[in-house]
């Protein structure tokens, strides 16, 4: 038996559109209430005679996973034993441990989705600013 913890909120909205279309509710009405299109409540109506509750209840939302899933402990050690300055240098890094090659936003990415971020260097200017000059 299924859990109401078990079941996201799409296919809980799914399963009361059923019951209210069990229930004898009109299709304007189910619509209103849930704020879905008779598009939407057609579609799911062919979900569950198409597939049955098994249809109705999997999740085909799209996540996409990255190919440094199983890398992620280890990229997350090295860079707390040997933080990073760069995205080069981290680009470097993970190319080095894992073979996977990214782009240097994908990199980036990496490292925040760790609780990491990179700082962006400039140059320091030599000429000092009006107001240092000033209380000299």
């Amino acid at each position: 038996m299924l859990n109401s913890n078990d079941i996201d909120e799409r296919a809980k909205r799914k399963l009361l559109v059923f019951t209210m279309h069990h229930e004898g509710a009109f299709i304007d009405f189910i619509t209103r209430c849930l704020r879905i299109s008779e598009e939407t409540h057609t579609t799911y109506l062919k979900d569950y005679r198409d597939g049955g509750l098994a249809g109705v209840l999997e999740n085909r939302n799209y996540k996409p996973s990255s190919s440094l899933e199983p890398f992620l402990q280890c990229l997350e050690c090295s860079c707390r034993v040997a933080p990073v300055a760069s995205a080069a240098e981290a680009a470097e890094r993970i190319t080095k441990l894992t073979g996977v090659t990214l782009s240097a936003s994908q990199y980036r990415r990496v490292m925040k989705g760790m609780g990491m971020s990179l700082k962006k260097c400039t140059s320091v200017s030599s000429v000092p600013s009006t107001a240092t000059r000033n209380n000299s």
